[in-house]
């Protein structure tokens, strides 16, 4: 009889420890998913923000970009519809000559199609392009920086 009543003992014991096993991990589910939906929130906004930039920042911006991303500079430039005015408006003649000035061709050229993406700049070189769009961009930062992000939103874990 005692035997049993300690037997019995043992599994309520093993049972609460499950139980509240279980709600840890339930716990620590719903705090994750809240966590990845800011971190979402986060990179939408950084990416609304971008694409609001005044022009000189705007511009600094997208410069900066392309003399990075070209290897001539002779590549074809794709920008978003909204963006062609502000390029056959004289900012393509300042990228070409930032180019020059880092020592490329300094010929870039738009074409005729626009981009896809809602902001930043695709070039198309001959033998590789260059996805500098915004969204891309950012993508690259998530996946490198996630989880020192995380770490400054959330803090670091003690578990």
């Amino acid at each position: 009889m005692e035997s049993i009543k300690a037997q019995a003992k043992l599994n309520a014991e093993e049972a609460g420890r499950r139980q509240v096993l279980i709600a840890e991990l339930e716990s620590r589910k719903k705090t994750l998913n809240s966590q990845r939906e800011i971190l979402e929130t986060v990179f939408a906004k950084v990416e609304d923000a971008l694409n609001k930039l005044p022009q000189d920042k705007w511009e600094r911006l997208i410069t900066s970009i392309v003399v990075a991303a070209s290897e001539t500079g002779e590549e074809k430039l794709h920008v978003p519809a909204d963006d062609i005015a502000k390029y056959q408006n004289g900012f393509l003649t300042k990228l070409n000559s930032a180019l020059q000035a880092a020592g490329k061709k300094g010929s870039l050229t738009l074409s005729d199609q626009p981009a896809r993406f809602k902001g930043g700049v695709e070039l198309e070189g001959t033998t590789t392009d260059y996805d500098g769009s915004f969204a891309s961009i950012l993508r690259e930062v998530r996946q490198k920086e996630e989880r020192q992000i995380a770490n400054i939103l959330f803090g670091t874990e003690v578990k």
